[in-house]
């Protein structure tokens, strides 16, 4: 039993709000935004009990009804649309849309993401209580090619450069293919890497990384005497 309230028990005002507070999350997490959940109670003092009542308003429960995504350029209306885990006439709750914006900042695509609930007219398909709606998700891409670069200097390398050239939405789905050089007195390095993030339609993140270094660090120089 969710509220863990049941006949013959001790009658405390903390486990009764508490139990006013589960049921509110309950109806919540099943699309009912605006339920209303009160309890009174009702003394009977010479036989000491006490006649706990809930008064439950459910109002509306929210069913998606349509999808739409705004803002996309490089990437996929596939890619959003997988990541907000959504279809139609389904439930809609406000976890849901917890998770759905979640899900697209985890991508690694979006610098921003917004998600816009609004009722569209009532359907005779749909129950009394049910309410048809519209999710419109807009997003925000990040720049898709970024460099850095920097410099640093140490006794014995002395002074070297490092840059870093990437993409961070390759064809589309959030992958980052990106170069990454590093020049100094003794060292050589190329690298390359791509990474996959952890999407819905593919979760696991992948990380790959090759490098092709030169480096002269302990070698002899040709007019080294190595009699001396």
């Amino acid at each position: 039993m969710k509220i863990k309230i049941g006949p013959e028990s001790v009658f405390q005002l903390s486990t009764a709000n508490k139990a006013r507070q589960v049921l509110q999350e309950l109806y919540r997490k099943t699309g009912y935004n605006d339920a209303s959940i009160q309890f009174s109670q009702v003394k009977d003092v010479p036989r000491r009990i006490i006649s706990l009542t809930f008064d439950i308003q459910e109002g509306r429960q929210r069913i998606v009804r349509e999808i739409q995504v705004e803002g996309n350029d490089k990437t996929s209306q596939g890619l959003v649309r997988s990541q907000l885990d959504m279809k139609s006439g389904e439930i809609l709750s406000d976890e849901k849309l917890s998770q759905a914006r979640t899900n697209l900042y985890d991508s690694g695509a979006y610098a921003f993401v917004d998600i816009e609930v609004s009722p569209l007219e009532a359907s005779p398909t749909l129950k009394p209580n049910q309410v048809p709606v519209r999710v419109v998700a807009r997003v925000r891409e990040i720049q898709p090619w970024e460099l850095k670069y920097g410099g640093y200097y140490d006794t014995v390398r002395h002074l070297g450069v490092i840059t870093d050239f990437s993409n961070r939405n390759m064809l589309g789905y959030a992958r980052v293919l990106g170069v990454q050089l590093r020049y100094d007195g003794q060292l050589r390095e190329g690298r390359t890497y791509f990474s996959q993030p952890i999407l819905r339609r593919f979760p696991v993140k992948l990380l790959f990384s090759a490098f092709a270094p030169n480096n002269n660090y302990g070698q002899e120089r040709p007019d080294a005497n190595p009699g001396i």
